[in-house]
């Protein structure tokens, strides 16, 4: 993720808390509780300069305001390592966890929350023609997830079967050579291959 990005991240969703009259467009992210999960300092981004990366110290009188505020805001968040003594607690937060209270989803707030799914599947129900509820977008995007996670390939941990749309713009990259921040892989889907 690159200063950039990040800084934009945060105007982007302090704009749509604004636009609902949901936030204070003073604070970072629109006020709203942000926990970023993943090694964001593996690699540097993509096309992106030598300085891009978040971990990269910004220099004043070369980086545009909106790197230096990108970087600003990732020098705000506090950092822990989970270990793995960490993880049965970790895993038993998780909604899906058998100890975990059920979530009621027609009630608030959970009634009117934004659920994004890895796939963004159109949450309507062809069938009866109305939008779908929380609580069945949800069953559907763990139903995918579970059955996703039984198809991956050792080799890969990839699904056997990536279904995308085509024009989709993807990035597919493997980890060439880490010590050198080299991966392989870009473009988008031109054709549909059965």
């Amino acid at each position: 993720m690159s200063h950039t990005l990040f800084a934009r991240l945060s105007a982007y969703i302090a704009k749509g808390k604004a636009l609902a009259r949901e936030s204070d467009t003073n604070k970072p992210f629109g006020g709203v509780n942000v926990i970023l999960l993943s090694d964001f300092h593996q690699f540097p981004p993509v096309a992106g300069s030598r300085n891009a990366p978040l971990f990269w110290p910004c220099n004043s009188s070369k980086d545009s305001a909106e790197e230096l505020l990108g970087r600003k805001l990732c020098e705000e968040f506090s950092i822990e390592r989970a270990s793995k003594s960490h993880r049965p607690r970790l895993v038993g937060l998780a909604a899906t966890h058998p100890s975990c209270p059920p979530i009621d989803f027609t009630t608030p707030p959970w009634n009117e929350a934004v659920l994004v799914t890895p796939r963004h599947a159109v949450p309507y129900d062809t069938f009866q023609g109305r939008p779908l509820t929380l609580s069945e977008r949800f069953a559907v995007a763990t139903k995918n997830q579970r059955k996703h996670r039984e198809k991956h390939d050792e080799r890969a941990a990839l699904p056997n079967k990536l279904e995308l749309a085509k024009g989709t713009k993807v990035m597919a990259t493997f980890n060439v050579e880490t010590d050198l921040d080299m991966a392989n892989g870009a473009g988008k889907i031109t054709e549909i291959v059965r």
